[in-house]
C-alpha cells in the first residue's frame, strides 16, 4: 500500500515540476500586468503607458517618449501615486550577459553586451537574463535582429515594426521603423564606463543593445515601467491546498495499515 501511494505522489510531483518547467513564460494576470516567469519580473502590458498616463510630469512627448532623467521622474511619480497598488516600479536593469564582468565592445553574435544577439538562443550566452529587454526580445518573443549571430543581415528591419515580428500580449512597443530611423527604450542602468553620461539602451526595431546619452535631455526614448515579482497573481483556491492536505492524510493512513 504504502509503495503504490509514494509511487503515484511521486508521479503528481514529477508532473507538477514538469508543468512547471514547461509553462508560458509570459503570464496575463489581468489589470494592464504581464508577469515573465523567467525573469521574475512584471511588465505592463502597456509598453508606452506614458503617452496615455503621465502622471503630471513635464517633459514627456505627446508619443510618450521622454529623456532618461524624465523616465526617473515619471517613475518616482508612478510609485508615488501607487500606481495599481503598487509602490516599487522601475526601468529594466542590464547586468552582464556572462554574468561576471561587462564586455563593452561592439559584436553582432551576442558575445559581448553591446551590439546583437545579446542573449539569442543559438549564441554562447544563450538565455542569459543579464539585459531584461534583451531576454524578452529574443528568448520570450522569439524575435530575431538585424543580423544573424553569423554576422550575415536578416532582412527584417522594414516599416512599419522593423524587427519586432511577434510583440506577445503587449501593446505600443515602440519600434516604429520610418526609413532607417528607428527608436530606443531607456533602461534604467548606467553604462558604467561612464556614468555621467550615458544609459544602457535597448531598439525593439533592430534588436541591438547599446548606450545613450542620457545627460543630453533633448534625446527622447521610451520608458517601459516594470515591477519586481510576480504582483498579480492570485493566490491558490482552496481547493488546492486541501488537495495538498488530502495526500497527506492518505500518507498518513498508509503508515497507520503498514
Amino acid at each position: 500500500m504504502k509503495s503504490r501511494l509514494f509511487t503515484a505522489l511521486g508521479a503528481f510531483l514529477v508532473c507538477t515540476s514538469f508543468a512547471s518547467l514547461t509553462s508560458a513564460s509570459l503570464i496575463d494576470r489581468g489589470n494592464g500586468l504581464i508577469y515573465d516567469d523567467v525573469l521574475q519580473i512584471t511588465w505592463l502590458a502597456d509598453a508606452n503607458l506614458a503617452a496615455t498616463r503621465s502622471f503630471d510630469v513635464s517633459g514627456i512627448s505627446s508619443g510618450g517618449s521622454m529623456s532618461w532623467r524624465t523616465a526617473q521622474e515619471w517613475i518616482s511619480a508612478m510609485n508615488n501615486a501607487d500606481y495599481l497598488n503598487h509602490s516599487e516600479w522601475r526601468m529594466p536593469h542590464v547586468t552582464p550577459i556572462n554574468g561576471a564582468s561587462f564586455n563593452y565592445s561592439y559584436q553582432l553574435d551576442g558575445t559581448t553586451d553591446v551590439g546583437y544577439n545579446v542573449s539569442e538562443p543559438t549564441t554562447v550566452y544563450a538565455g542569459s537574463i543579464g539585459s531584461e529587454m534583451a531576454h524578452l526580445f529574443y528568448n520570450t518573443l522569439g524575435n530575431t535582429g538585424r543580423y544573424y549571430p553569423t554576422g550575415v543581415e536578416s532582412g527584417c528591419l522594414i516599416p512599419p515594426t522593423g524587427c519586432l515580428m511577434n510583440q506577445g500580449p503587449f501593446t505600443n512597443i515602440q519600434s516604429l521603423v520610418d526609413g532607417h530611423s528607428t527608436h530606443s527604450y531607456w533602461n534604467e542602468t548606467l553604462y558604467a564606463p561612464n556614468q555621467d553620461l550615458y544609459a544602457w539602451v535597448f531598439n525593439f526595431a533592430r534588436g541591438n543593445q547599446g548606450y545613450n546619452y542620457y545627460a543630453d535631455d533633448s534625446l527622447l526614448y521610451s520608458a517601459w515601467a516594470v515591477h519586481d515579482g510576480d504582483i498579480g497573481a492570485v493566490p491558490l483556491p482552496p481547493a488546492v491546498y486541501l488537495f495538498g492536505f488530502g495526500l497527506i492524510g492518505l500518507a498518513g493512513m498508509a503508515r497507520r495499515k503498514d
